[in-house]
């Protein structure tokens, strides 16, 4: 999970303990991890907050940077809740192109040139709020044991790593 959020909401929504918080990179990116771009409350030195700090982000983050290109670039992934507006996150899908895996981007709303912005990153729009793309994921994996996911709380937040078959029957 990638978010620009500073708050703790995932944190606390995550009952099973699994994420590694990581806002700044000293060795590889977790397996289970929330990567938080903008940096967390809990360590006021290294939050993201003015056009000084926008315009440093880039090279303070560079590894952690590098590191969510090339996943990106490489996994599939899902973006729910995000504008793809911010800088930050613009810079790191610059990373994907038409030959990237395919991801989606769920949106309530999808004007043409969000769907262009999304082609260019092979992503593909899904028309819904965040709460009913989660409800239908949790009415597709009824049973399955194996999608933990941690919703009602998701805002600008790139979560990887579900079925992307079920994910293609969505869009």
């Amino acid at each position: 999970v990638v978010t620009t959020n500073y708050d703790s909401l995932i944190e606390r929504a995550d009952a099973t303990s699994r994420l590694t918080v990581v806002s700044e990179m000293t060795e590889q990116l977790p397996r289970v991890g929330l990567v938080k771009l903008h940096g967390s409350f809990t360590n006021p030195e290294g939050l993201v907050l003015t056009p000084s700090d926008i315009r440093d982000f880039g090279s303070r983050r560079q590894r952690l940077l590098d590191q969510l290109r090339s996943e990106l670039a490489t996994r599939p992934v899902v973006v729910v809740g995000s504008s793809l507006r911010d800088v930050a996150t613009v810079d790191l899908f610059s990373a994907r192109s038409p030959s990237s895996p395919r991801g989606w981007a769920v949106a309530p709303t999808v004007s043409e040139v969000y769907r262009l912005r999304l082609q260019d990153w092979n992503l593909e729009p899904i028309q819904a709020t965040s709460d009913d793309f989660f409800a239908a994921l949790r009415r597709q994996h009824a049973g399955h044991g194996r999608l933990q996911l941690i919703d009602g709380v998701v805002d600008d937040a790139v979560v990887t790593d579900v079925d992307v078959v079920a994910l293609g029957h969505l869009a």
